[in-house]
């Protein structure tokens, strides 16, 4: 079983006045702090998660497999 790699781009957030940290493809973070979690987003996929009662929230940050369909020829010139 694979582990996914823990967020460990951190910087201070100056909008906020919060520490933060930046989530690259394949990364994930959860905190019970006060701070920033930001990705950028493209083809990939994040979900948020808060629980208010816990005092804990997080995000992830992946992409969906490939379905190892051949697009076919006719793809490339798409």
């Amino acid at each position: 079983m694979s582990v996914l790699p823990i967020a460990t781009n951190r910087y201070f957030d100056n909008h906020f006045g919060l520490p933060g940290v930046k989530l690259l493809p394949n990364e994930f973070y959860t905190t019970a702090d006060d701070m920033v979690l930001m990705t950028v987003l493209g083809s990939c996929v994040a979900a948020c998660l808060h629980d208010p009662f816990a005092g804990i929230g997080g995000m992830n940050h992946f992409m969906l497999p490939d379905d190892g369909a051949d697009p076919g020829a006719g793809a490339a010139g798409a």
